[in-house]
């Protein structure tokens, strides 16, 4: 196994870009589905997409940053990699929960 040097901004933003694709995942994990959806008022529906399309800018963004650096090893152009897809493929997501999911959401009279 050969390591090889990587400056610390490269680690930092690296690092940084891990933590927000960690945080997107968590926030996906909480967005209303097929079945959770009667759970759900459409306040807090529209609430948990709005967290999540956050998420998903906040991922992009560190993803522009790191690969915005010279010379970045092949680790971190695969974290970029990998982040844009997991940004493409949650965008899907969050269109389907936001056109069709949150018209089913509980209806709260007062």
């Amino acid at each position: 196994m050969h390591i090889v040097p990587v400056s610390e901004n490269e680690l930092n933003r690296s690092a940084e870009l891990y933590r927000r694709l960690g945080e997107l995942s968590a926030e996906m994990s909480q967005l209303p589905t097929e079945r959770s959806i009667k759970f759900f008022t459409q306040s807090e529906a529209r609430e948990s997409v709005s967290r999540c399309k956050d998420a998903v800018i906040d991922v992009l963004y560190s993803a522009v940053r790191l690969s915005q650096l010279e010379d970045i090893d092949e680790t971190s152009r695969g974290w970029v990699e990998e982040a844009l897809q997991y940004a493409q493929e949650d965008q899907a997501i969050l269109e389907h929960v936001e056109g069709h999911l949150v018209q089913e959401c509980a209806v709260i009279l007062v």
